[in-house]
């Protein structure tokens, strides 16, 4: 595996909702009316896009994404020599409002850090399962040849 490419999910919902908002637009601009079916289609399709990264170990070389249709688009930047990886654990919000009503959902996830030039990093990848995760690091930690600083607990601690 040479490439490795990570999108952000999302919910079946969103994406079913945002696929008939575009499909909708493109049937209103054929056949209805120009402008209601350009403003369906740009919400759809603008609905449609992910972000996420993208590696290719053979290159050296790494980009940040945005994907639409299994279209990946991004620029190229070359890999910096990194120094470790770390598994982050944190905590994601989300708000919901309904009419007067709001709550935030918290959903615990594990990020992957790689870490360069002391304290700079760039986060590749993002699980809500800590074994994910960890597959992950392991994936990454062979072909960088780097140590992997496990962060999910109070005290850190190197993974051999």
């Amino acid at each position: 595996m040479n490439k490795i490419t990570y999108l952000r999910k999302r919910s079946f919902t969103k994406y079913f909702i945002s696929l008939l908002l575009f499909i909708s637009g493109l049937y209103f601009l054929i056949y209805i009316h120009l402008f209601f079916g350009l403003v369906f289609s740009v919400i759809g399709f603008c609905m449609l896009i992910t972000e996420g990264s993208q590696i290719d170990f053979e290159q050296k070389m790494y980009r940040n994404i945005k994907s639409v249709f299994g279209i990946h688009i991004g620029k190229w930047q070359k890999l910096p020599a990194f120094d470790y990886i770390t598994v982050f654990k944190t905590i994601e919000g989300k708000r919901i409002s309904v009419a007067t009503a709001s709550t935030v959902m918290r959903d615990e996830v594990y990020l992957i850090n790689l870490f360069y030039e002391g304290s700079r990093y760039i986060t590749f990848y993002k699980s809500e399962d800590k074994n994910d995760a960890f597959k992950m690091a392991i994936h990454f930690s062979r072909i960088l040849n780097l140590r992997i600083l496990d962060s999910t607990e109070l005290q850190s601690v190197w993974v051999e």
